[in-house]
């Protein structure tokens, strides 16, 4: 959903963790979310 409202409306999709600690099964979830990286190029359209 939030991918189609960012298209529709020509938003630059980004992505991050916000980790302020939290541990599942033992392991930290910070570093564990990504940006795809066919969405690089329109990011660097835009700088």
């Amino acid at each position: 959903m939030y991918i189609q409202l960012a298209d529709i409306n020509n938003l630059i999709i980004t992505g991050g963790s916000d980790c302020h600690g939290k541990i599942v099964n033992g392991d930290y979830l910070m570093g564990k979310y990504y940006v795809n990286v066919n969405y690089i190029p329109k990011m660097k359209g835009r700088l």
